[in-house]
């Protein structure tokens, strides 16, 4: 396991790959990555085109086996952790917002514009103009073997147990039992994987 910090500097005109028998590090020269924090890779990891990672300082991003398809977004901020496992891919236009803590399980296939944050804000009115005041951080954790459908939102203190799957559109904001199909908004058990 291989501890890197700061490797955007490195990042100039061709895809940066770090390889050895240990981990493998593959980033798209289109992609852009700014990281004050640190990852922990265990195995590999692959950022496609034109993704956004945003790694703040005190942040973690932990991975053991993850690939972005082209033009996703993964922001980590607030000394939160973002934990993946091995063999899960996140699709085009899909975002990750970790300010709390974050895990994904093995084998997760997380579809095209899928939205997973940690955190609630609020509103408010300050002379004359809004701001945005984050009240609550929380946890979600999802387990091994999970296919989260297009659209979906997975919205904080929750837990999608091994196996679920979550329709396209839906709104994720209870525990997801094992095992179990969910959708719609809120999402509600449908029917139960046999």
């Amino acid at each position: 396991m291989i501890m890197l910090t700061k490797i955007v500097r490195l990042i100039k005109s061709l895809p940066y790959i770090i390889g050895t028998k240990n981990y493998n590090v593959r980033v798209s020269v289109y992609a852009r990555l700014i990281i004050k924090g640190k990852i922990l890779v265990k195995s590999y990891l692959s950022i496609s085109d034109f993704s956004f990672v945003e790694i703040r300082k005190d942040s973690f991003f932990i991975v053991d086996g993850f690939t972005t398809r082209p033009n996703t977004k993964i922001n980590i901020s607030n000394g939160g952790i973002l934990t993946i496992g091995v063999n899960t891919y996140l699709e085009s236009f899909s975002t990750i917002l970790c300010k709390g803590k974050i895990t994904i399980g093995n084998n997760v296939a997380i579809a095209q514009n899928v939205v997973i944050v940690d955190y609630n804000h609020s509103i408010g009115r300050k002379s004359g103009c809004y701001f945005r005041k984050i009240d609550e951080i929380g946890e979600i954790f999802i387990g091994n073997n999970v296919w989260i459908g297009t659209g979906a939102k997975i919205l904080m203190n929750v837990t999608i147990g091994d196996g679920a799957i979550i329709g396209a559109n839906s709104v994720v904001t209870k525990d997801v039992p094992q095992g179990k199909i969910y959708v719609g908004i809120p999402a509600k058990e449908i029917n139960e994987i046999k």
